[in-house]
Order: structure tokens, then sequence, then C-alpha cells
């Protein structure tokens, strides 16, 4: 049956993909040569060609040979070094779509290579659209690499030390996240590096810093997906070893489960009040003292749980109701949940106040912390189950 194209640049555009499939591959070539030039066709489509055709590939199982034939086709163009000697009149307009169809199609056993002695190389300069080229390089070897050739680029990224391929910490996890995993599916070690390095990057930005990073954390979880207690473990230890910055404390599950049978951790000022309210021992101190581990049973054990299921309730709620996210909001939240938390112990605690808190873990702790992008421990109060800002 023959196919239906609507009589639009979206309809003349699938219909001209269709017909480049079924070319001969030298011909392929050349008509994507011309199109990311915004020749033939693809002058009438409206926007870049890159889109268009990404658009336009066919879905299911077509759509997976339609990637396959166009990655064997980028392949070919870049083993013309056009970054060297131009395949046309329009040497960036090529070289951006290109390179963004590279990025977009993800296929590493066909451009890693190609790329790569295209980074090498170190010729390509250049700007289309008011966007470096190399920004697009970047993008295109992220999402192809076939080893970890760049693990020390990307660091060298993440500490604004490289000087040929352009971009932030943050573009710099990116590039670590999708190094090959390791040890039969394991992030590249150079992801919590890569992770410390974007949390300084992103540290000044009081009001968007926890959940910019929280979607970092995000990315990471989602590529690679495992049970939820193994990643919250893992964040932990991953913290601790590569020293994440202590602000990133509340980005995290603070109230991991381990292995053993009531081996939990906590944010340390909950440890603390359990040590003297249960005279049980902290095991173990991690990430600077920002999360304490305890074995833990009986009505040390129960506190905990309880502690834990009221504080998550509480975050909810304020999420739900002032969506406020900052890190100083989350620690104020802490710090009120404890207070209320000390009721619950029988007998009960001889404290008048909570244990120690250490200020410098959780600076807006402290009675004195003020800061005007931060909401200070003081704002936050509760209205039965509602919480007011004032």
């Amino acid at each position: 049956m023959k196919a239906e194209y609507p009589d639009n640049p979206v309809g003349w555009a699938r219909r001209a993909v269709d017909q480049w499939l079924v070319l001969a591959p030298v011909d392929r070539e050349a008509r994507l040569v011309r199109w990311l030039q915004n020749y033939d066709e693809a002058a009438d489509w409206g926007d870049e060609p890159y889109i268009w055709i990404l658009n336009s590939l066919p879905p299911g199982a077509d759509g997976a040979d339609a990637r396959k034939a166009m990655a064997e086709v980028i392949q070919a163009v870049l083993a013309r070094r056009p970054d060297v000697e131009p395949l046309g009149k329009h040497r960036e307009q090529l070289l951006y779509n290109l390179l963004q169809l590279a990025a977009a199609i993800y296929r590493p056993n066909r451009l890693w290579q190609p790329l790569l002695e295209l980074l090498n190389r170190r010729k390509l300069a250049g700007e289309f659209l008011g966007s470096d080229l190399r920004a697009s390089l970047r993008a295109a070897l992220i999402g192809n690499q076939g080893d970890g050739q760049l693990a020390e680029l990307w660091l060298r990224m993440g500490r604004n030390q490289e000087d040929y391929l352009p971009g932030t910490p943050v573009h710099a996890y990116y590039g670590a996240l999708m190094l090959p995993p390791v040890d039969g599916g394991r992030p590249s070690p150079v992801v919590k590096d890569s992770l410390s390095l974007a949390a300084a990057d992103l540290e000044s930005d009081f009001d968007r810093r926890r959940p910019r990073f929280m979607e970092l954390l995000r990315s990471l979880t989602t590529a690679f997906p495992r049970d939820s207690a193994r990643w919250d473990r893992d964040l932990v230890f991953m913290a601790d070893e590569a020293r994440w910055p202590i602000w990133t404390c509340s980005c995290v599950n603070m109230f991991p489960r381990f292995t053993e049978p009531g081996e939990v951790g906590m944010p340390a000022p909950v440890a603390r009040t359990i040590r003297s309210s249960f005279d049980v021992q902290i095991s173990q101190e991690l990430w600077g003292g920002c999360v304490a581990r305890m074995t833990l049973r009986g009505e040390a054990l129960a506190y905990y749980e309880r502690f834990h299921d009221k504080f998550a309730a509480y975050l909810a709620s304020m999420q739900e109701q002032v969506r406020y996210r900052s890190d100083a909001a989350w620690e104020g939240l802490l710090h009120i949940t404890l207070e209320r938390s000390l009721k619950w112990i029988v007998p009960p605690s001889p404290l008048k106040t909570l244990a120690p808190f250490h200020y410098l873990t959780f600076p807006a702790l402290n009675p004195g912390f003020s800061s005007p992008t931060r909401l200070p421990t003081s704002a936050i109060s509760f209205s039965g189950s509602s919480f007011l800002l004032r």
C-alpha cells in the first residue's frame, strides 16, 4: 500500500526520508550531505535539517533499521574529515547538523572512532546559529563513547581545566555518566568525582542548587536501575569517598538501610539524640560526619522508624504545599522533627534541649544562621498539619 504523506513540511520530510532509505549507500551519503546544508527538499522543511530527519525516522523495528543506516552514513561522512576538507559551501551548517544527528542517534559501534579522531585532530572550529561547533562535538561524544578513553577529559572539564572542548562541570558529569559501565554494570568510578565537581559548581546558586543536584542524581539512578535501598547506601558511600560538599546531604535519602538487621544510617543530629537517649553508640561516621551509622534494636529502633516516617511525611507536605526545596528548609524541618520527637521517648529524655548539633555539618541548624537567599530555621513552623512561612 502506497504511503500517504500530508501536504506540509512534516509530510514532505517523511516522504523524503522514506525515499532516502531505499537509496544505495553512496547516494544516501551524497543526499545527506546536501540535506545537512539545507539544500534540495530540506530547504522547504522550515527548521534545521537534523531535527526534521530525526522526527521523520519510522517507528518500531523499522526505526531501528533506519537509525542503523543513518549511523553508517554519518560514519562515512566523518571519515571524509569535513572539519579539514569542507564538503560544501556551508561548512559550519553541515558540521553542526551532522554532529547533532550523531548525538541523537547513539551508535557507539559506528560513531565512536570517527568522533574520537575528529576530537584528536583539534581542527574543528567555528560557530553555527551562535553555538560553538565543539559543543556539538561534545554532545556527540557523550552519547557515543565506546570505551573509557575520555574519563580524564571529563574530569578536566569538571575542574574547568579542559583547554579544547567547551563545557561546564555539569556537562562533564553527563560525559562521565555515559562512560561504559564497569564491573558488571556499575557506573564508572569517575561518576562520583564528577558529581562532586558539579556540586561545587552549583554551590553558589542557593535557591536552585538542591533541585538541580537531585536531577543529576536521578539521571544516575535512571541510567543504572537497581533496588532503591541499594542506591540509598551506594549514594552515601559515593558521597563519602568523593567528599561531596556537605550541602548535598539533603539531596539523598539520609536514612539508608545497611545489610545487617537493625543496621541503619541517619543524619548526624538524629544519631546524637539516639545516642544520648538510648545509650547506643555510633558505629561509623560517613560523609564528613553528615551521616551516622548505628545498629539499633528495641525502643531505639522503634524511635528511628517513627522519626523516619514522620520526617518523610513532613517533607512531602512541605514540598507539596510551599514547594520550597532549599537545603536550609530541609535542615529546618529536621530540627523541628527532632524537637517534637523528644516526647516520644519513654521515660522522658533527661535532655531539656536536643543533643548538640554540628553546625558546620548542618549550618542552618545554627540559631544564628541567616542568609537573604536561604530560608532560616525560624521561618518554618506548623499550623496543625500545615506549613506556614512567615
